[in-house]
């Protein structure tokens, strides 16, 4: 009596192959720039030396206020018109009448005293370069909350893309052992080097 062999449970040409194929070559042009960003970027994280020395310049200036004294509504209005930047999520802190304000960016700083009985300002702008910035945008640093979301976001959909790309192998007999090992040696490599 001959045995019948079980049936593959996935097969190449089922609905669910055909969506979770959509959804890889779909997901992989979404994240095509993405990848490559964080392809480079990882790079460039890695080798920090690379990244040169900080361009300092420096800033002075006296508020020009018709009030008497200084709060935190003229010092922010002069500092943006002199600076052309938004001081949104600056630190403004007042320390016996000396004003400071220290705001960070991806890959560039803003520190400033102000004198509030002269209303001068010294202004110290520091640019950490290119790749500073480049970094700071991979990890997320001092950038907006709506880039910090976007991370969320890109991340789910990576997982997506990683996900259905193994479902696509799964009727695929002859390549799934020699990935399954692949991806076994893979992790466990990731993990030593980890440990």
């Amino acid at each position: 009596m001959k045995v019948k062999h079980a049936i593959w449970p996935v097969k190449a040409n089922s609905q669910a192959v055909k969506l979770a194929r959509s959804i890889h070559i779909y997901t992989a042009v979404l994240m095509l720039f993405v990848l490559c960003f964080f392809a480079i970027t990882g790079i460039t994280l890695n080798h920090a030396n690379w990244v040169g020395e900080p361009v300092i310049t420096k800033h002075t200036w006296t508020i020009s206020s018709v009030e008497d004294t200084l709060n935190k509504a003229n010092i922010q209005a002069s500092v943006e018109a002199k600076t052309n930047f938004a001081f949104a999520d600056a630190t403004i802190e007042q320390d016996e009448g000396l004003w400071l304000i220290d705001a960070q960016l991806a890959g560039e700083q803003w520190q400033l005293e102000i004198d509030g009985e002269t209303k001068e300002v010294v202004a110290t702008h520091i640019d950490y370069g290119w790749m500073a910035k480049l970094n700071d945008w991979h990890k997320g640093r001092h950038t907006p909350k709506l880039w910090n979301w976007m991370l969320d976001v890109m991340a789910v959909i990576i997982v997506i893309f990683c996900l259905s790309g193994l479902w696509l192998l799964l009727p695929n007999k002859k390549k799934l052992l020699p990935v399954f090992l692949w991806g076994t040696a893979g992790t466990v490599l990731w993990l030593l080097t980890l440990l």
